[in-house]
C-alpha cells in the first residue's frame, strides 16, 4: 500500500500545511478503522439497518403526532419491493391516512465523511399519490436528546431518522391542520 504522504502526485503544499508526523498519523487511524471494519463485515452484512431505520422512525412519530389529541396509530408494514401501487394498497389494507416508505439506502461520502443516505416518500391516500419524494443524508455526529447515539453507525441511522422525520412532518402537519 503506497502512503499518501509518499505519492508524488500529493500536493507537497498540503504536507507542509498539514506536517508529515500528523498526516502519518492519520493514515494509522485510517488504517486501524478499516481493518475493524473488515473485522465486522459479516456482522454488518446480517444487520437489519432497515428494520431500525422503521422502528426508530414509528417511534419518532408517534412522539410528535401524539402529543395531543386525536391520536393517531403508527404500525410498521414489512413489504419488499415496493411500488406506487403497493404503497396505495398497504394504506388501504391498514386503513391509513398516509404511508411513509424508504428507500435508496445506501452509504456515501459528503465532505470526506461516511454518511448514511436514503429517499423518504410519503403516499396520502387522500390523494392516492405520492406527495413527497425526498433525499435526506444522516451523518455520524452526536446530536444529543431523542438523537443520542453511542457510535458512527447508530449516529448515522438517528441522523437519517431525524433528517427524514424533518422533511415528512411538516408536509403532514401542514395537511393535517386542513
Amino acid at each position: 500500500m503506497e502512503s499518501l504522504s509518499q505519492d508524488s502526485s500529493y500536493d507537497a503544499e498540503f504536507r507542509k500545511k498539514v506536517g508529515t508526523d500528523a498526516l502519518k498519523k492519520h493514515e494509522e487511524d485510517m488504517h486501524v478503522q478499516l481493518e475493524a471494519a473488515k473485522k465486522n463485515e459479516a456482522q454488518m452484512k446480517q444487520f437489519k439497518y432497515y428494520q431500525s431505520i422503521s422502528e426508530f422512525s414509528a417511534s419518532v412519530y408517534e412522539y410528535y403526532l401524539n402529543e395531543l389529541p386525536p391520536f393517531e396509530v403508527i404500525k410498521i408494514v414489512k413489504y419488499k419491493g415496493w411500488n406506487n401501487t403497493s404503497l396505495k394498497h398497504i394504506a388501504d389494507s391498514t386503513k391509513a391516512d398516509y404511508v411513509i416508505a424508504f428507500k435508496n439506502i445506501h452509504t456515501d461520502l459528503y465532505n470526506a465523511h461516511a454518511v448514511l443516505k436514503m429517499t423518504t416518500v410519503l403516499f396520502a391516500t387522500s390523494d392516492n399519490k405520492i406527495i413527497l419524494e425526498k433525499e435526506t443524508m444522516g451523518e455520524d455526529g452526536n446530536m444529543g436528546g431523542i438523537w443520542e447515539c453511542n457510535n458512527r453507525w447508530n449516529c448515522m441511522l438517528a441522523n437519517i431518522v431525524k433528517t427524514s422525520f424533518r422533511a415528512a412532518y411538516p408536509v403532514i402537519s401542514q395537511r393535517q391542520k386542513k
